[in-house]
């Protein structure tokens, strides 16, 4: 049941349907409440990060704002931040990159022998999508893979400021897998009007 209810407020939420308020709450009620903020989490990622970078901050401080509420048996404030976070989910643009491509990655038969000993830079420069992701998520990302990173969209293609690579590598330290991987498709988005979805289609149906 569990995860029917997370289901509903995923697709309601890109529906864009006002019932993702209704599940989020039936979920949060039911004595969830710190999975729904980890599942706040995961959707942003899959969904929501490639496009709306600055919306992690918010989410951040709200989650802080909510802990710091229930700390002080202040409910009833706490539970307005839910509400908050759902409708900003409705404002946002999202899209399925890094689900779709988090999805491919774990179809380990998509991938040779040969692709998966590349280098990150070498999967960087071919825009080779679906071996970044692998790569990440089955391989220790260390701080050398994470200066490639950096030094690909800051030095070689000239997509971020040496300031902005120079932030990015010290958030990239304690940062997730999925985050990273939404990161990296950002840094793409900003060369490129290509859209993920039409390309990961294109792979799904082995065109």
């Amino acid at each position: 049941i569990k995860d029917e209810v997370k289901l509903s407020i995923l697709i309601s939420l890109l529906k864009k349907n006002r019932e993702a308020l209704f599940w989020a709450y039936e979920f949060y009620y039911s004595g969830f409440s710190a999975e729904l903020w980890e599942y706040f989490w995961t959707i942003y990622y899959d969904f929501y990060a490639s496009l709306n970078q600055h919306f992690k901050k918010f989410l951040f401080e709200k989650q802080q704002k909510w802990n710091i509420n229930i700390a002080n048996n202040n409910y009833e404030e706490a539970n307005k931040i839910i509400a908050q976070i759902i409708n900003n989910f409705h404002i946002r643009p999202w899209n399925t990159d890094v689900f779709l491509l988090r999805h491919f990655a774990q179809q380990i038969s998509l991938f040779d022998g040969e692709r998966l000993k590349h280098d990150i830079s070498l999967l960087l420069k071919n825009m080779d999508y679906q071996g970044i992701t692998y790569y990440i998520l089955h391989n220790s990302f260390r701080e050398e893979d994470i200066n490639k990173v950096a030094h690909y969209f800051c030095e070689e293609r000239k997509l971020i400021t040496k300031n902005k690579a120079t932030i990015w590598k010290k958030q990239a330290q304690n940062a997730c897998n999925e985050q990273i991987i939404s990161d990296i498709i950002h840094f793409y988005s900003l060369a490129t009007s290509l859209k993920m979805d039409s390309v990961l289609t294109e792979l799904k149906a082995g065109k």
